[in-house]
């Protein structure tokens, strides 16, 4: 994820283990990356906030704007043990049915993912609206071609906001709601309840709402650039030069 010439520097400079960790704020590590825009306190060795995010830009290909978007993307993580994709799949069965909805939905999950079976099931005579991509590595061109997505507040999400895809963030834990208000507060993102009331009526504003849309891509790109490996990187450097 880091320039190769900023990585073989790192290598050449330390043989000390760097832990990335995606929310714990306890550890004993000597070097601390947090690219996350909770309260974290900061010190001398600390590397804190969103415009660190180790994305992998190498494998999100940017597109012409001006193509139109077919697609609604439900994003959960590969995993989705409380099943939150399902209800979103009812959810959008209802809004379909009633014609309120013309793009089409598609499904990441997991090859392990204990919501696969329940979820197959409701989409037996709805597959014209809807398809599943199982265990699918780069899913960018889906992130391209879709309008708005619905998942969690993960890497995914930092992902979706450097590529300009706008997002509703459910919580899967009491950690993804703090870490949701915070990127509500930014405007890079629109949240909801985990119940399908609240669930449609953000499908509904975000998909009716164009300057909506266009408020969350445009502050999703100014904290999410793509340079955020690279800063690691050259704060690494400097750290250990100390």
């Amino acid at each position: 994820m880091i320039g190769n010439q900023l990585f073989n520097k790192i290598n050449q400079l330390t043989n000390t283990c760097v832990l990335l960790d995606s929310f714990s704020k306890k550890t004993s590590s000597e070097i601390v990356i947090f690219p996350h825009p909770l309260p974290f306190r900061k010190n001398r060795n600390t590397i804190v906030g969103p415009k660190f995010s180790p994305i992998n830009i190498s494998q999100l290909t940017k597109i012409n704007k001006a193509i139109k978007k077919k697609n609604i993307l439900i994003s959960m993580g590969t995993y989705d043990k409380n099943n939150i994709t399902l209800k979103v799949v009812e959810v959008l069965k209802k809004l379909y049915k009633d014609n309120k909805i013309m793009l089409k939905t598609i499904i990441t999950l997991g090859n392990n993912s204990p919501s696969i079976k329940s979820i197959e099931e409701a989409l037996i005579n709805h597959k014209n609206n809807f398809s599943m991509l199982i265990g699918k590595k780069n899913i960018s061109k889906y992130y391209n071609n879709s309008l708005f997505a619905i998942g969690a507040p993960g890497l995914a999400f930092n992902e979706r906001m450097y590529l300009g895809l706008p997002s509703i963030l459910i919580a899967q834990n009491s950690i993804h709601k703090n870490l949701i208000k915070e990127w509500v507060a930014r405007d890079c993102a629109i949240s909801c309840n985990n119940n399908k009331t609240s669930i449609e009526n953000s499908i509904l504003n975000i998909y009716e709402n164009k300057s909506l849309r266009s408020k969350l891509i445009k502050n999703g790109k100014k904290i999410v650039d793509g340079k955020g490996a690279e800063r690691i990187a050259k704060c690494l450097i400097k750290l250990i030069h100390k």
